[in-house]
C-alpha cells in the first residue's frame, strides 16, 4: 500500500492509463475495452477504490469531450457551458441522447467492474487474498506456501478472462454491436493525446518508482517460485515472507530522492525523498490497515472460542455437515453463492476472514 501511495502521488498511473487509451482510441467498443484493461492493470498493483478514484475523473473528461462534439455535428453554433447549473463535469445528463447515455453508464461500470476483477490478479491486491494467504500459512504450515509467483499463475489467467467476458457483457447491455458514427473520435483522439503530452517527459521520481516498483513485483515472484531456487531458499523457514520485501522497498522510499542527484547537488537544490510522512497520513488507506485487522480479528474470534479452538466455525461447521455428503462440484457451488451473498452487505475482506474457518472444519 506505500508502493500505491508512491504511484499515485508521483501521478504514473495517470501516465500509464493515457497511454492505453492513447493506443485503443476513442470509439466505444475499443475505448471501454482501453479502460477495462488499464483500469484492471492498475488494480493489481494498488487498492481498487484508489484505482477507481483515479479513473474515473479520466473517463468523465473523456465523456465531456465525446458530448462536445456530438453537439457541435448536432448544432455548428452550439456551445458547451461549462458549470453553469450543470454537473460537477460540466454535463448535463438530461440533455444526453438515450443511447450514449447508456454507452457512458456501460464505461462507468466497466471501471467498477475492472477494478475489482484486477483485484484478484495478484496477492496483495485486495485484502481478503491477503487473509487468505495468511490463514493457510497459519492453519497448514507444513503444507507448500502461496508465494506471489504462484498465486499470479494462477489468478491472472482467470483475471483476465474474466474480464474478456465482462467487456462482452458490457457490450451486448449497453453498447450494442451496430454500426456507429464515428466522426467525432478524431477530436476524443485529440484531448487523450493533449492530456498525455501535459504529462511531459517522464521524469527521474516516476523512473526511480517504477524501477522499485519492479525490483519489488521480481522480489515478490522469485522469493518461492516453485520451479527454482528462490532467494528466500537461502534463509531459515518463514524467516523471510512477502512482507519482508514490502517494508524494504517502502523503508528505502523515505530515504531515496524524488530528484536526480547530480541535479540536486550542482543547481544546490532541496533534497525531497520519494515518500514522506505527509504523503502517507494523506494518502495512505488507514481504513483498508484497520479493516484488514479487524478482518483477522473476526477470523481469530470465529476460530477461538474461550481457550479452546473450537468456537464458531466449528459449531456452524457442524451444522451445516450434511453438506459433506454432496459431490464436490456442489459443495464448491454453494459456498460459492454463500460467499457472494454475504459479501452484498459486509465487506470483502471480513466475510473472507468469517467463511475460511467455517468451510474448513468442514472438508
Amino acid at each position: 500500500m506505500v508502493m500505491a501511495v508512491a504511484v499515485e502521488c508521483s501521478h504514473f498511473h495517470e501516465r500509464i492509463a493515457l497511454k492505453i487509451l492513447n493506443l485503443t482510441g476513442p470509439n466505444p467498443r475499443r475505448l471501454m475495452l482501453g479502460f477495462q484493461l488499464s483500469t484492471c492493470f492498475i488494480s493489481l498493483w494498488i487498492s481498487n477504490t484508489a484505482t477507481a478514484a483515479m479513473m474515473v475523473p479520466i473517463l468523465m473528461a473523456v465523456i465531456k469531450e465525446l458530448e462536445r462534439c456530438r453537439k457541435s455535428i448536432a448544432d455548428p453554433d452550439s456551445i458547451l457551458i461549462e458549470n453553469n447549473g450543470e454537473s460537477e463535469y460540466g454535463i448535463e445528463p438530461s440533455t444526453i441522447p438515450t443511447k450514449e447515455r447508456s454507452i457512458y453508464k456501460g464505461l462507468l461500470l466497466s471501471i467498477c467492474f475492472s477494478s475489482s476483477i484486477g483485484g484478484f490478479g495478484t496477492l496483495t491486491a485486495t485484502g481478503s487474498n491477503v487473509v487468505f494467504s495468511g490463514y493457510l500459512a497459519k492453519t497448514f504450515g507444513s503444507a507448500p506456501p502461496v508465494t506471489y509467483a504462484s498465486w499470479i499463475i494462477w489468478a491472472f489467467p482467470q483475471s483476465f478472462i474474466v474480464l474478456i467476458g465482462s467487456w462482452v457483457w458490457l457490450q451486448l447491455l449497453f453498447v450494442g454491436f451496430t454500426k456507429r458514427d464515428n466522426s467525432g473520435e478524431a477530436s476524443v483522439r485529440r484531448l487523450l493525446r493533449k492530456k498525455y503530452e501535459q504529462l511531459g517527459e517522464i521524469r527521474y521520481e516516476e523512473k526511480s518508482i517504477l524501477f522499485m516498483f519492479l525490483t519489488l513485483v521480481l522480489l515478490w515472484f522469485f522469493r518461492h517460485p516453485n520451479f527454482m531456487k528462490g532467494w528466500g531458499d537461502f534463509f531459515r523457514a518463514d524467516f523471510v515472507t512477502d512482507g519482508t520485501a514490502a517494508m524494504t522497498m517502502a523503508l528505502l522510499m523515505f530515504f531515496l530522492p524524488a530528484d536526480n542527484p547530480l541535479t540536486i547537488f550542482k543547481k544546490g537544490g532541496i533534497y525531497r525523498p520519494l515518500m514522506t510522512w505527509k504523503m502517507m497520513k494523506d494518502k495512505f488507506a488507514w481504513g483498508t490497515l484497520l479493516l484488514l485487522g479487524g478482518g483477522y480479528a473476526m477470523g481469530e474470534g470465529v476460530e477461538v472460542s474461550g481457550v479452546e479452538v473450537s468456537g464458531l466455525s466449528t459449531l456452524i461447521g457442524k451444522k451445516m455437515s450434511s453438506m459433506e455428503s454432496l459431490p464436490e462440484w456442489l459443495f464448491i457451488a454453494i459456498a460459492c453463492l454463500l460467499v457472494i451473498f454475504v459479501t452484498e452487505f459486509s465487506s470483502n475482506v471480513a466475510t473472507a476472514a468469517m467463511f475460511l474457518p467455517m468451510v474448513d472444519s468442514m472438508v
